[in-house]
């Protein structure tokens, strides 16, 4: 899972996400965001806005809310009964007709038309919120095809300038390039607080960034002696710093180990005692129970029993003969 996540990461950096959209802000403003699937899958769903048409319902919606119905079209009359307007025939049977006039009669009205997964998107301009009655950015993290409608239909308002490009608060960070942070952005995002806080919540931070960058250096092994020789160093500081505290240990046995640079010898307390918490031993639940056994093993248990008493049916039997005869034989004397 690792490998599969570095080899990702990896063709994230490293290639081009293709827009077929260039001139789009829409697009623009998140092609460097999103990973190259992400971005795909917005990509397919910008795709069928343009297959959408809306109206904008004035009766409920103000200047800074407005309400937007989102559906597709399918004309009613069969698309067979409409002649071709590049038909000579038609031409002639238009009775000198215009070719805007004949372009009105070919499309026709809203009202001729069935209207296919209609939708409501709500928008409130002042906080750039946007509202689909699909829902489908509640359930999958991604903006609809109906508001990518509307966006493109705002956005191309000066009045509405402010909407060319996607808000921020619908771009997911589990979604952009940034979700697993590189070792140059650990500082930014990373604040290690040394006031105000508790010996636990010290060693929290500390732990959450050695953890972070040791696991990144670690893949080289140049980086990985550099990264070392700091901590060695910052240790040492830090040792000489609790020792004149009176806390800490002696400094001088703060080396690294003559066998492996890697291995660093830390002194016992001047106490003599260890300062880790110790934890009294539970007993283990599972050995003081019987374990459940099978239908099999309560099947053979029960045979085994079975076969056992016939056995000792025998020998009492037997042992009952043997003494029967025994005192004929003493009657018989």
């Amino acid at each position: 899972m690792r490998d599969n996540h570095a080899d990702l990461d990896f063709k994230a950096a490293n290639t081009r996400t293709r827009n077929n959209y260039p001139n789009s802000q829409l697009m623009r403003s998140v092609v460097k965001k999103y990973t190259p699937a992400s971005f795909a899958f917005i990509h397919r769903h910008y795709d069928l806005s343009f297959k959408y048409y809306y109206q904008e319902d004035t009766s409920k919606g103000s200047e800074l809310n407005k309400f937007f119905k989102v559906f597709t079209i399918e004309k009613v009359d069969d698309p067979d009964e409409v002649d071709d307007h590049n038909d000579d025939d038609a031409h002639n049977d238009n009775g000198g007709a215009s070719n805007f006039d004949e372009f009105q009669e070919i499309i026709p009205s809203f009202e001729d038309l069935d209207r296919l997964d209609e939708r409501v998107v709500i928008v409130d301009i002042r906080s750039k919120s946007f509202s689909c009655t699909c829902r489908m950015f509640e359930n999958r993290g991604f903006l609809c095809p109906h508001v990518f409608k509307i966006l493109e239909f705002l956005g191309g308002s000066v009045q509405y300038h402010c909407l060319k490009t996607i808000p921020a608060q619908y771009v997911l960070k589990r979604w952009t390039r940034d979700v697993r942070p590189s070792v140059d952005k650990l500082k930014s995002s990373i604040t290690v607080g040394t006031e105000n806080t508790t010996q636990a919540q010290r060693y929290q931070q500390i732990c959450a960034v050695t953890v972070q960058l040791s696991t990144r250096v670690c893949e080289d092994e140049e980086a990985s002696q550099i990264f070392l020789d700091g901590v060695l160093e910052a240790g040492k500081k830090a040792e000489e710093l609790l020792f004149s505290k009176g806390i800490g240990t002696n400094p001088s046995s703060v080396t690294p180990s003559k066998s492996s640079k890697a291995i660093v010898v830390v002194g016992e307390p001047s106490s003599g005692k260890s300062t880790a918490p110790k934890f009294k031993e539970r007993p283990n639940p599972i050995k003081s129970k019987k374990r459940l056994k099978s239908d099999y093993e309560k099947a053979r248990e029960r045979q085994k029993f079975i076969m056992e008493r016939k056995k000792q049916k025998r020998e009492d039997e037997e042992a009952l003969k043997k003494k029967s005869a025994a005192g004929e034989m003493q009657e018989q004397q």
